[in-house]
């Protein structure tokens, strides 16, 4: 009984993206623009995979971002360590 108690305290964890690639994405917009809540969320959408990378892009562009820049750094929130 015991270990059932135990069990259902153990919170659920996910995998967060990789910070250093989010800072990538920032870092490079940060040449052109203010890098505020909108664009660290931007590049948060960035580094997860499936339709993130798209996601990213047109969230920087809906907030004035350049469609090449944008894609530049949603592809660098996207990079994983290694590549």
């Amino acid at each position: 009984m015991s270990v059932i108690a135990a069990a259902g305290v153990v919170p659920i964890v996910t995998a967060a993206p990789a910070s250093a690639d989010i800072s990538l994405c920032k870092s490079y917009l940060s040449k052109w623009y203010t890098v505020g809540p909108k664009v660290t969320k931007a590049c948060t959408r960035g580094s997860y995979d499936g339709s993130g990378v798209s996601d990213c892009s047109n969230q920087l562009v809906a907030i004035g971002v350049t469609r090449s820049r944008a894609n530049n750094a949603c592809s660098y929130a996207h990079m994983t360590e290694g590549s």
